[in-house]
C-alpha cells in the first residue's frame, strides 16, 4: 500500500517517448524523493553520452537499445537497478527491492494482492493494448495510477484488471 502523499510533488509530464524509465522514475520517488529527470541523466551518463537534453536523448537511445539486444525495455531498466553505479540507480538499490514480472496478467492477483499489503509497494506496468508504462498504488480507498502522460494521479478504477492487457511491471517493495 501507498499514501499518495508519496508522490507529493511528482508533477512530471513526458515530452518523449519516455515512459518506461519515467514510470520507473515514479514508482522510485516514492521511496528516494529524486527528481524524475535525474533519472534521464543518469541514464546518460552510464552510457557515457553527452546531451543537452537527456529525457529526448534517452528516448531514442532507449529504443534503439531494446531493438538491438532483442529485449524488454522492462529488462534494460532492471539492468540498469541492478548494475549501475550512477546515483539514482545505486540509491534505488539501497531504499528498494525491486521485482520484474514478465507479465502481470498473469499474476494479477498475486501481484493485487502485494499492492493491497500494508507493505510500502507500488508497480510499473506496461499496458499492452497501448503501447504505454504507468505506475500503479493502491491506498486504502483503492488503486490510483499515475500516467505520464497527463503528469498527475489518478483514480476512477477498482484493480489491476481494469487497467485492460497488462505486460511486464516492476514491483518496489520497501526494504
Amino acid at each position: 500500500m501507498l499514501d499518495p502523499n508519496h508522490l507529493d510533488g511528482m508533477n512530471f509530464k513526458q515530452r518523449a517517448d519516455a515512459c518506461v524509465l519515467a514510470s520507473y522514475s515514479v514508482a522510485a520517488y516514492a521511496f528516494t524523493r529524486i527528481p524524475v529527470q535525474d533519472y534521464f541523466n543518469d541514464y546518460c551518463k552510464h552510457y557515457g553520452i553527452a546531451a543537452s537534453d537527456p529525457e529526448v536523448y534517452y528516448a531514442g537511445h532507449f529504443h534503439g537499445e531494446w531493438n538491438r539486444l532483442k529485449v524488454p525495455g522492462y529488462r534494460l531498466i532492471q539492468s540498469l537497478y541492478e548494475t549501475s553505479a550512477q546515483p539514482s540507480f545505486s540509491i534505488c538499490r539501497a531504499v528498494f527491492a525491486m521485482r520484474m514480472i514478465e507479465n502481470v496478467r498473469d499474476h494479477i492477483t498475486q501481484v493485487e494482492g502485494e499492492l493491497r499489503s500494508p507493505t510500502k509497494n507500488v508497480l510499473a506496468v506496461f499496458l499492452n493494448q497501448t503501447g504505454h508504462s504507468i505506475t500503479v498504488a493502491f491506498e486504502p480507498n483503492g488503486p490510483y495510477k499515475y500516467d505520464v502522460n497527463v503528469g498527475q494521479i489518478e483514480r476512477g478504477f477498482k484493480c489491476l484488471a481494469d487497467l485492460g492487457d497488462l505486460g511486464s511491471g516492476f514491483l518496489l517493495s520497501a526494504r
